[in-house]
């Protein structure tokens, strides 16, 4: 099954496209907290490292619109001081330093906050870690939180950002915003590739084969597609939301773009329920040739009971403790009634030959060849 991606657009100032051509990320482990600040100034862009709250206040005093990217979720209490030198209401930035919520996006006119997930594969392509990012959208300022720390967490849209001409303004950082949102969207498709390739690969080994550990991973399979499903499925009501809503902070280009964003999901949805239907075929192929095993398993008993049981019959009949059984004190009588089961034995077991019961009919056989 080929995962389907969108069409990469073509190239222009604003990118409402970015194809998942990017290798597929690695885990990241917690550090310390990285602040860096990207300035659109009139002549061009200028990227800070912040370590004060102090520096930060000098960049706000001089006017220019701000890119603000905070690594390091997991310490609220650095980060704190921060965002209150951004002048943000209390609600605001509690949401921001949130962690472990479902992915969501809120407006109340003068600001867009949206809290979303970077999903990757860990040590062991089973294992699907969820990591948090959460954006903010206010006049002149766009603000990225992530739970880890790495070198280059959004190169796509870095390089974007420097060959744009002329450099990014203001009224830029919605378009910054949608690109954020469309990576990290975009990231997911590689995911779904890996998990379908899993998947062929199962659905081949799955027939003719009843080991309990192919069934454990399918459920890791199908456990990574749904928490998949649960960090996109939010985004088609919430997209919807947002673009009915009267948004100041947002272009109408930048709403196209949006729009866009959510057909993506879209496509995501269907992709992850299209593999999900693939495991529940898995299962069921499963579960039909542990059936016929089962069956083979049976018949195979039922094979043996009737060729023994009228040998068993015999062997009863001169076992009883009588006297006057024929052929009992002939000295031939032993190797005649060997014999006779010898011959029922032979003549059972060519009957049920013919009548093809000897056959493996699970497959395997077939399989073998």
């Amino acid at each position: 099954m080929q995962v389907r991606r969108p069409a990469p657009s073509a190239p222009g100032r604003r990118r409402r496209r970015h194809a998942a051509d990017l290798p597929l990320p690695s885990a990241s482990t917690p550090a310390a907290v990285r602040i860096t600040a990207t300035c659109l100034e009139p002549g061009g862009l200028s990227r800070h490292a912040i370590g004060t709250p102090e520096a930060l206040r000098g960049l706000i005093d001089a006017g220019h619109p701000l890119w603000l990217q905070i690594q390091g979720l997991h310490q609220p209490a650095v980060i704190r001081p921060y965002l209150e030198m951004l002048s943000l209401p209390a609600d605001v930035r509690s949401s921001l330093l949130e962690v472990s919520l479902a992915s969501q996006i809120d407006s109340d006119g003068q600001r867009v906050v949206l809290h979303l997930h970077r999903l990757l594969f860990g040590s062991h392509p089973t294992q699907l870690h969820s990591e948090q990012v959460n954006l903010l959208l206010a006049p002149r300022l766009l603000i990225s939180l992530e739970e880890c720390c790495k070198a280059n967490a959004f190169p796509g849209l870095n390089r974007w950002l420097e060959s744009l001409s002329p450099p990014p303004a203001a009224a830029d950082l919605d378009d910054i915003l949608h690109f954020l949102v469309d990576e990290l969207l975009d990231e997911v498709f590689p995911l779904l590739e890996s998990l379908g390739d899993d998947l062929n690969l199962l659905e081949e080994q799955t027939v003719g084969n009843v080991q309990a550990s192919l069934l454990r991973r399918v459920y890791d399979l199908r456990t990574n597609l749904r928490a998949i499903k649960q960090q996109i499925w939010p985004l088609r009501h919430q997209i919807a939301v947002l673009l009915r809503r009267n948004q100041r902070l947002i272009s109408d280009e930048a709403l196209d773009g949006f729009r866009d964003m959510a057909q993506h999901v879209e496509q995501l949805v269907d992709q992850t329920e299209m593999l999900r239907h693939q495991c529940e075929a898995i299962t069921a192929t499963y579960m039909a040739n542990s059936a016929n095993r089962m069956n083979q398993v049976m018949k195979t008993l039922t094979i043996l009971s009737s060729i023994f049981t009228p040998i068993g019959f015999i062997a009863a009949i001169y076992g009883m403790n009588f006297r006057g059984i024929p052929t009992t004190q002939q000295p031939w009588g032993y190797g005649a009634c060997i014999a006779l089961m010898t011959a029922i034995a032979l003549l059972q077991g060519v009957y049920l030959w013919r009548r093809g019961w000897f056959q493996d009919w699970s497959g395997g056989d077939r399989l073998g060849r």
